[in-house]
């Protein structure tokens, strides 16, 4: 997945489980969807962005929050005029059961 000019800062990352802060400039998109193992739950700190998975969307502003299946194709984009920013946490259940 391209992730052009999206700045991405990474809290935790180990098996199982990682988590950050993810910050989209204006008009920024993830590019093509990403699948991956996991549950992943976004919560929105600023700005507004449109997330896609599977079949849905939906648009989230500050205070909203979001959880999906990460196995299935999934993507976002800012729909700001500024910058849009949000936190982010994956958990892969089996890969931390192991650990």
């Amino acid at each position: 997945m391209a992730h052009t000019n999206i700045e991405l800062n990474t809290f935790v990352d180990r098996p199982g489980f990682r988590s950050g802060i993810v910050t989209y400039p204006p008009e920024a998109n993830t590019g093509d969807p990403a699948q991956h193992p996991g549950i992943e739950f976004l919560y929105v700190l600023t700005g507004r962005i449109e997330v896609t998975f599977g079949e849905n969307k939906v648009i989230l502003e500050p205070g909203d929050q979001v959880s999906f299946d990460a196995r299935e194709p999934h993507g976002g984009r800012n729909l700001a005029e500024g910058n849009s920013t949000f936190l982010f946490v994956v958990a892969e259940p089996a890969q931390l059961a192991a650990n």
